[in-house]
């Protein structure tokens, strides 16, 4: 049967051929194909069920799996950029965000206000 196994992390879809019954079975499919490892999560599409213990018996008709990393304490996945990059982004959002308040007019402007205050307020809650 072929699977589609959708990756959160890279963006890509992937089509598998697998016989496997359970997830124990296709995990270990999965992370020979080097498409599922530690730190991750996988999801099946159709009841947005995590996977978590290898018992559990897969669908028998095609399905799509999602695999997503695992969120740390924090609730923060692991972050592809250093501080000082984070930093560049952050200034870059606010410029464009000030740049959008001062050529809008309406109602239109008072969410962009609170859109950058909630920008704002996220941003200053990740870990640095």
């Amino acid at each position: 049967m072929q699977i589609t196994v959708y990756s959160t992390k890279t963006g890509k879809t992937t089509k598998v051929d697998t016989n496997a019954t359970t997830w124990g079975a296709l995990k270990s499919e999965l992370s020979v194909a080097g498409l599922y490892g530690d730190n991750m999560n996988a999801i099946l599409q159709s009841n947005k069920m995590t996977l978590e213990s290898s018992d559990i018996v897969m669908p028998d008709v095609p399905y799509t799996l999602f695999i997503v990393p695992t969120q740390t304490k924090s609730g923060v996945d692991d972050c592809p950029f250093d501080t000082e990059e984070i930093e560049d982004i952050q200034s870059r959002l606010y410029d464009l965000l000030d740049w959008v308040i001062e050529h809008v007019e309406g109602l239109k402007k008072s969410e962009v206000v609170q859109l950058k205050a909630e920008a704002e307020q996220l941003l200053r809650s990740l870990p640095r």
